[in-house]
């Protein structure tokens, strides 16, 4: 998704400019494996938009494999990243019926999963619509049938999923 981040302390409501950049927990994991030499593949769904444009060129040049649908339909999801005043961070997520949200077990091609070393899902994932759910569910049953291992990040944002759900 996209990323609006604030240059030092205020809120967004209060600033002049903001830095732009490519964030997401996947995303980072994939740049941050292919930094350390390990071969990655990034699956999702962005918008036919400018802001999808930036995230496939931001995960594609640092060198991550991108298996990406773009959706003329819906726009990249959004994060906004605020350093108050008082030290906390605060995150504001224009996600709900964006591009990532309508992901499906269609987007995940033939054989991805069952010849990787690793599968890395998060759990905001799940937070993000039912058919993202389905699509998660669906890719650790293909990995858990390829006997490839998993690694999960919880990452849990009370602010996409609250707590009946995530249970």
């Amino acid at each position: 998704m996209l990323l609006l981040a604030g240059p030092g302390v205020g809120e967004v409501c209060d600033l002049d400019h903001m830095r732009v950049d490519t964030g997401g927990a996947e995303s980072n994991v994939a740049i941050g494996l292919v930094r350390a030499g390990v071969p990655a593949t990034w699956v999702g769904r962005v918008g036919a938009d400018p802001a999808g444009d930036r995230v496939l060129r931001d995960v594609g040049q640092a060198g991550v494999d991108v298996v990406a649908v773009v959706d003329p339909e819906r726009s990249t999801g959004l994060m906004m990243k605020e350093r108050l005043r008082d030290g906390r961070t605060r995150v504001t997520y224009h996600r709900r019926h964006s591009a990532g949200s309508a992901l499906v077990p269609e987007d995940v091609p033939p054989g991805l999963v069952e010849r990787s070393a690793l599968v890395h899902v998060s759990g905001i994932t799940l937070a993000l619509s039912e058919s993202a759910r389905r699509t998660l569910t669906a890719v650790l049953d293909r990995a858990e049938a390829a006997g490839v291992p998993v690694s999960f990040d919880v990452n849990h944002r009370q602010k996409l999923l609250d707590a009946a759900v995530a249970r």
